[in-house]
């Protein structure tokens, strides 16, 4: 992403750089949401424990953001 600004990011006069870097947060919270809606998507259909588990498994092992370790972690919550 920083390599396609057609500025330098330490360049204290590139104001532009704030709106660019609030566009990029604005995206990760989007992705996060998105991901969360198919966290609670995927455990609707989990009709045993073991699917629950297995589940668990597969998104704990990419939850890096604290939002989805918080969305695993309640789905921890309500699996067991």
């Amino acid at each position: 992403v920083l390599r396609g600004l057609d500025y330098s990011v330490l360049d204290v006069k590139a104001t532009r750089w704030h709106d660019d870097h609030n566009a990029f947060k604005n995206g990760m919270k989007d992705l996060e949401v998105m991901m969360t809606n198919v966290i609670n998507t995927a455990f609707e259909g989990a009709r045993t424990v073991i699917a629950g588990v297995e589940l668990l498994e597969a998104f704990g092992s990419i939850a890096h953001r604290e939002a989805i370790k918080r969305a695993v972690e309640k789905k921890t919550a309500e699996l067991y």
